[in-house]
């Protein structure tokens, strides 16, 4: 999950260093075919996040919930960090890749991403179609839920029947809306 979330990290230091896999010799040929490695990397591996994410543990939230409201303004500063983290990692003093700063800077968000129980944010997961929410149960628990479905202010009998745990502060809803 750590990953996944964080893969934009390394493609945007990528993008900024002007790295090239392709040398077909047409330019807009290259970058595009770039581009959609480097973006096409983090994309897949929040694929295969939320399958595994699927295949957790089954848990629900039913007709207890006492507060929800979308978690749109925390996550927009976990993102911009991402890439405000990934344009300061300089290059080599070739001008290339510098595989020893990425891959420590890169290892350390990982490892804080992970250990910092953190809410699972994937910027990816938006454009499938993901919100976030934080949910407060009648009994005063706080939890976040990843899902489709549209939640709205004047919804009174909320619930979540069909989720899989994350970990002890996150779920995702797997129904389908």
């Amino acid at each position: 999950m750590a990953v996944a979330a964080t893969s934009l990290l390394p493609a945007v230091y990528f993008i900024k260093n002007s790295t090239h896999l392709w040398n077909s010799g047409i330019d807009g040929v290259d970058a595009g075919l770039d581009l959609l490695v480097f973006l096409g990397v983090p994309v897949l591996l929040s694929i295969v996040s939320l399958y595994w994410m699927k295949h957790q543990a089954a848990d629900s939230i039913t007709y207890d919930i006492d507060e929800i409201s979308p978690v749109n303004n925390d996550y927009l500063p976990v993102y911009l960090g991402y890439i405000f983290v990934s344009m300061g990692i300089p290059a080599s003093a070739s001008g290339g890749v510098d595989w020893t700063n990425l891959i420590v800077v890169y290892c350390m968000v990982c490892l804080f991403v992970a250990f910092s129980k953190s809410l699972c944010f994937n910027p990816i997961f938006i454009l499938f179609g993901y919100g976030y929410y934080r949910v407060k149960t009648k009994n005063n628990v706080k939890v976040f839920v990843i899902t489709k479905r549209k939640v709205r202010k004047s919804e009174n009998r909320l619930s979540f029947p069909n989720l899989r745990k994350i970990n002890e502060l996150v779920y995702l809803d797997v129904d389908k809306y």
